[in-house]
């Protein structure tokens, strides 16, 4: 998948957010993001949850403008809210 790693083999998340069409904790396959201890190592789970939410918002920007969503799932607005959760 052509994803960049650090050497203790944690993923790699560091390029600026909204840097060149990037999001928080986008890694450097465009549809792929990672977050919690993929990318800190071990930490406290509300972390991994921030960072988890934080990452939804950006893949679910990208599937809505990629129409990867269905419309019947846009109108009841479901998938906005697992990004809320």
């Amino acid at each position: 998948m052509n994803i960049d790693l650090h050497q203790d083999g944690r993923v790699d998340t560091s390029a600026q957010p909204k840097e060149a069409n990037r999001f928080a904790f986008q890694t450097t396959h465009a549809k792929v993001f990672a977050g919690g201890d993929m990318v800190r190592g071990s930490d406290l789970v509300v972390t991994a949850i921030d960072e988890g939410r934080k990452a939804a918002e950006g893949y679910w920007i990208i599937c809505k403008c990629e129409n990867w969503i269905s419309p019947s799932l846009k109108s009841a607005g479901f998938v906005l809210r697992l990004v809320q959760l």
